[in-house]
């Protein structure tokens, strides 16, 4: 037995992968990027010509490259399921086919590469399946649905439109979820500078956009960067949609935990409790962005010495998780690991050890043993282990 690292605690990001989602290399000034954006014109949309350059990072999802593995399982998921064959159906019925020969690649072909039923499909039924995949816990299959949306987007309505845009930020998203932060990095920059000359500076969809990339930089250790996007899309929120709107408390909810993980969890305390009564009040006690909140603050409560507060809190949002979301869904993974954590901090470290155990299993069955949530399973399970004598 062995390990040496501290338990890892997990917060909770809203939403799944929308077009507005909150959710993480280069260096570079955003905020004199944006200021520039600001002052300019929306130019036209760029053609697919222009999208097919060879050293543009959206190349493999031209219309005339293979699909990628993610698309392949997404396919041949929905082929296997009966509730698949609506989402087929729909594609067929827009002229998309999914064609292979034998053993070969597969590919999509358009019978009219200017029917707008293609384009539809983009918004009105990939998106949300990327949706649902992602809320039910397959986001490895939800990332073949986003690149899927994607190449149909690139093909039939160009790279700037808010469907195309809304695809790459769907992609971004889920590779972030995947543990592959690195790469949705530049897919978010894209998204924004895409979002600021398409919608402005002060859509709903920019303030998401702003939110994702904020989030992406503080998994990849730029906290301080992170923390002045974050201030940005608050007080836009604030301003533009309110102070209780749902995207308005995960701004609040987002700027906390980036405060608490520069250290500042005195600072980041009134911001949990604030997004919590907002959640409950907007959202109710059971919503899973509520029970994500319920989350945090336990985790601020834990960080400050207050771990016996905090365990009534983490033990709340795993109940109401496994409820509402399912025992094997990642945020309910994410509240046991939180709970066996607080748990070892107080002694009670063989109670600890059954939710660690837990949480290792389904992680490496659902996700797969490199994961980076598996891999805090595995860390922290050793270090819990370590503390019991093992």
């Amino acid at each position: 037995c062995g390990g040496s690292e501290v338990c890892c605690r997990e917060p909770h990001f809203s939403r799944a992968a929308t077009d507005n989602a909150d959710t993480i290399a280069v260096d570079i000034d955003w905020w004199g990027t944006l200021r520039t954006l600001t002052d300019l014109p929306r130019p036209r949309h760029r053609t697919r010509l222009e999208c097919s350059m060879t050293n543009d990072p959206l190349a493999p999802y031209r219309i005339d490259q293979p699909l990628t593995d993610a698309e392949r399982q997404l396919i041949e998921s929905l082929r296997s399921s009966e509730s698949g064959e609506h989402y087929l159906n729909a594609l067929n019925t827009a002229g998309v086919r999914i064609t292979s020969e034998g053993t070969g690649p597969y590919r999509v072909v358009l019978s009219n590469r200017s029917e707008p039923a293609a384009g539809n499909v983009v918004g009105e039924v990939l998106h949300p399946l990327t949706e649902k995949l992602y809320e039910e816990g397959h986001a490895g299959v939800a990332l073949g649905a986003a690149e899927l949306a994607l190449r149909l987007g690139l093909a039939v309505l160009g790279p700037e439109h808010p469907n195309t845009l809304r695809s790459i930020n769907n992609l971004a998203y889920c590779l972030q979820s995947l543990g592959r932060s690195g790469e949705a990095l530049a897919h978010y920059e894209r998204t924004l500078e895409g979002y600021m000359r398409v919608l402005g500076p002060e859509h709903p969809d920019t303030f998401g956009s702003i939110n994702n990339l904020a989030r992406c930089l503080g998994l990849v250790g730029r906290s301080a960067e992170a923390l002045a996007h974050y201030e940005q899309a608050l007080e836009a929120r604030v301003r533009v949609l309110g102070a209780e709107h749902p995207d308005t408390l995960l701004s609040i909810n987002n700027l906390a935990y980036c405060l608490q993980s520069l250290g500042c969890s005195d600072d980041a305390l009134p911001h949990y409790e604030r997004a919590l009564e907002g959640y409950m009040r907007v959202l109710g006690p059971e919503h899973p962005d509520t029970l994500g909140s319920i989350n945090n603050l336990a985790m601020c409560l834990e960080s400050l010495g207050r771990s016996a507060e905090a365990l009534a809190h983490f033990e709340r949002a795993l109940e109401a998780r496994v409820r509402v979301l399912g025992p094997e869904h990642p945020d309910t993974l994410r509240s046991i690991n939180n709970l066996a954590g607080c748990l070892e901090s107080l002694g009670r470290s063989a109670e600890a050890l059954a939710h660690f155990e837990r949480a290792l299993e389904v992680r490496v069955r659902v996700l797969g043993p490199e994961h980076p949530d598996t891999l805090r399973s595995t860390n922290n399970l050793a270090s819990c282990l370590k503390s019991l004598g093992c």
